[in-house]
């Protein structure tokens, strides 16, 4: 049983990695669909350099996602946010009139919306 359940493991792992060239035009064009009104996130860097750069980190964020994949973690630098508390309404000094948001990198966001559409496609 755990040997069947391995092997189909395997054979979606590798499935996942062949279609690595495939995957370099998609990787493009999602950076570009990235909204450049998206705030910088954690690390500081605008979605335009994101954007501008594209060329450049589209092969090196396969290979990320190909490793985290392989060894099924997610990066933990990626894992970070930036919290920030957004006024509601009402009294300015009182805690409970704001809410708080989490900033998001464009790194994370665009493997997301990569990682998701891989497993869409294989599974």
């Amino acid at each position: 049983m755990f040997n069947t359940v391995f092997r189909n493991f395997l054979l979606i792992v590798q499935r996942l990695l062949t279609s690595t060239l495939s995957l370099l035009v998609p990787v493009e064009s999602e950076i570009s669909l990235l909204s450049s009104n998206n705030s910088p996130g954690v690390y500081l860097c605008p979605v335009s350099i994101f954007k501008a750069a594209k060329c450049f980190i589209s092969q090196p964020l396969i290979e990320r996602m190909d490793t985290s994949i392989i060894e099924a973690t997610f990066p933990k630098k990626l894992q970070l946010a930036k919290v920030v508390p957004v006024f509601r309404s009402g009294e300015d000094t009182d805690p409970n009139n704001y809410h708080s948001i989490s900033l998001l990198s464009a790194f994370k966001r665009i493997f997301e919306i990569l990682m998701y559409k891989r497993f869409k496609i294989v599974l």
